[in-house]
């Protein structure tokens, strides 16, 4: 008894806690990696050569994996909600960059891991009509709360001093709005979901498209002031800026895969509570890496130590309310 006890935890550990080990990694380097392309100046931001990296490298792993799997008939009406969601979800990505470019990583992050949580919370349920636990609702809270305890010192900042602007933080808003809307869409799709790697090729490839023709028409007209020109100013070799955008597109691929694992186990309440924990991950490596003279805002301060402590305690809860709950329906 004891063995087979010990088996179904080593089982449901690979199945539910290493894809979020997984995830937050991933996060994480696209998240270094992202930061060191566009501090060393190799690349104007609005090329958005990092967004294609990312839509075509994930629609391209997706593809792969298709290739080798049965084929799946996707109904018409399910075919069209995934049309949405990819629109939607290169809406929100074009609306997080700028967000990004406006607030810088570390505080883009913690205002959309603030958002995201309670967005998804009241779309679970005013949409789904799912009900939580009142342990899960605590959670949320305590993470939203550690959240915004992280970014206090911000909000205190002058307005010379501060790193985020109205409408970065407005645009990551809607960014985190709209990737709740998206997984909710999803959730509701029920047994009528596509398989994840069905559902990520025909996200991406709508991404992939958009992106395409953005650079198409955008990108490459401008392409001496967009992408030459910054890289020969930059000290940084045309090689190495090419094989960082290949390292940012491949993590990001391997991030929609263990996302995808989350996504299920989880819901898409879940993978919020999941996505804000890279906050405390993001405080610890900004200020290891990033610190400096230049850039206080990527050192710890007192606030946002106290707030990485109390996201990891929500996510602490979260993960036992999650265990509660699976023992009940056991």
């Amino acid at each position: 008894m004891s063995s087979s006890r010990r088996n179904s935890a080593d089982g449901g550990w690979i199945s539910t806690g290493l894809p979020v080990v997984g995830l937050l990694g991933m996060s994480t380097a696209s998240s270094v990696i992202s930061h060191s392309i566009l501090s060393s100046n190799s690349v104007d931001p609005t090329a958005q050569t990092l967004a294609w990296c990312r839509y075509f490298f994930c629609f391209l792993f997706s593809a792969i994996q298709c290739s080798f799997a049965p084929t799946v008939r996707v109904p018409d009406d399910v075919k069209w909600k995934m049309t949405k969601i990819g629109i939607f979800d290169s809406t929100a990505y074009g609306l997080a960059c700028y967000g990004f470019a406006e607030c810088g990583v570390a505080y883009q992050m913690i205002i959309f891991s603030a958002f995201s949580p309670s967005c998804s919370a009241l779309l679970t349920r005013f949409w789904l009509r799912k009900r939580l636990s009142r342990e899960k609702i605590a959670a949320v809270a305590v993470v939203i709360v550690g959240l915004l305890t992280s970014a206090i010192p911000q909000f205190q900042a002058t307005e010379a001093a501060r790193s985020f602007s109205v409408s970065g933080v407005a645009c990551t808003f809607f960014s985190a709005l709209l990737y709740s809307y998206m997984g909710v869409m999803y959730e509701s799709l029920g047994e009528s979901r596509p398989p994840h790697r069905e559902a990520i090729r025909r996200i991406n490839m709508i991404g992939t498209m958009t992106v395409s023709g953005y650079m198409l028409f955008y990108t490459f007209p401008r392409r001496e002031v967009l992408l030459i020109a910054p890289q020969a100013r930059s000290n940084t070799p045309a090689s190495s800026t090419l094989w960082a955008h290949i390292a940012f597109g491949v993590a990001c691929a391997i991030r929609v895969q263990f996302q995808s694992r989350v996504f299920l186990h989880h819901g898409g309440l879940g993978m919020s509570i999941v996505n804000a924990l890279k906050g405390p991950i993001m405080t610890v490596i900004s200020a290891l890496f990033l610190c400096s003279d230049n850039a206080p805002n990527a050192c710890i301060n007192l606030m946002s130590g106290i707030g990485s402590c109390i996201i990891g305690v929500g996510g602490w809860m979260w993960s036992t309310a999650g265990r509660a709950d699976q023992k009940k329906q056991d």
